[in-house]
C-alpha cells in the first residue's frame, strides 16, 4: 500500500478497484492484477510471492506430482516452525509449521515460464503425508504410495532415505513390502 500512496494513489481507489474485480487482494498490502487465463498452479506462483518461506506440501504437492486423485480445496503450505502466523487473503491455504530439519529436506525448486515455486520431492511428500496421517487421512498416503511404487521412475532408496529422515520408516515399509510383492 506504501508505494501505491507514494505513487499518488488513494486507499479508497484501491478498495474500489478491489471491489470491482480490476485488481486482487493477496494480503495487506499485496496486491495483483486478476489473470485471464490461470494454469494450474497459478495460485502457487501468488504463495510463493507473498510467503516467500512457503513451500508447496501434502496433499498439494501429492496433486502436483500426480500420487493423488485428491481435490483439495486449499493449498497446503509448509512453513518454518520459528515462523510466526501467517495470513493470506487468497489464496485459501493450510498452513503447517515444520520442525527445520523436516522443512528444508526434499524441496526442490520448480520454474516455468509463468513463474517459480518451492515444492516438496515425491518422496518427501507420501513421507510427510504418512507423519501427518492422523490429521489427513491414511487413505491419501496410501494411494499416494500405491502410485508411486507403481511407477516405472520410482526410486525406493531415496523413499526409504527419506523414510528415516521422516521417522516414518517403520509404518512406510511393511505397507510398501505388501504393494511391490
Amino acid at each position: 500500500m506504501k508505494s501505491l500512496k507514494d505513487a499518488g494513489i488513494h486507499p479508497r481507489t484501491v478498495s474500489r478497484a478491489v471491489q470491482d474485480g480490476i485488481i486482487e487482494k493477496i494480503k495487506p498490502g499485496l496486491y495483483r492484477l486478476p489473470e485471464k487465463k490461470p494454469d494450474a498452479h497459478s495460485s502457487y506462483y501468488v504463495i510463493h510471492w507473498a510467503i516467500p518461506s512457503a513451500i508447496i506440501a501434502l496433499t498439494s504437492a501429492a496433486v502436483y506430482h500426480e500420487l493423488t486423485t485428491a481435490n483439495p480445496s486449499e493449498i497446503f503450505i509448509a512453513v518454518p516452525q520459528n515462523k510466526s502466523k501467517i495470513r493470506l487473503d487468497y489464496p485459501p491455504v493450510r498452513i503447517f509449521y515444520f520442525p527445520e530439519t523436516y522443512y528444508k529436506t526434499g524441496m526442490v525448486s520448480v520454474k516455468t515460464p509463468r513463474g517459480r515455486f518451492r515444492i516438496y520431492t515425491p518422496e518427501k511428500t507420501i513421507c510427510d503425508l504418512f507423519r501427518y496421517r492422523r490429521k489427513l487421512g491414511e487413505s491419501i498416503a496410501i494411494e499416494a504410495l500405491r502410485t508411486y511404487a507403481s511407477r516405472r521412475s520410482r526410486d525406493l532408496n531415496k523413499l526409504m532415505t527419506f523414510a528415516r529422515r521422516c521417522k516414518v520408516e517403520k509404518i512406510i515399509s511393511p505397507i510398501l513390502k505388501g504393494l511391490i510383492g
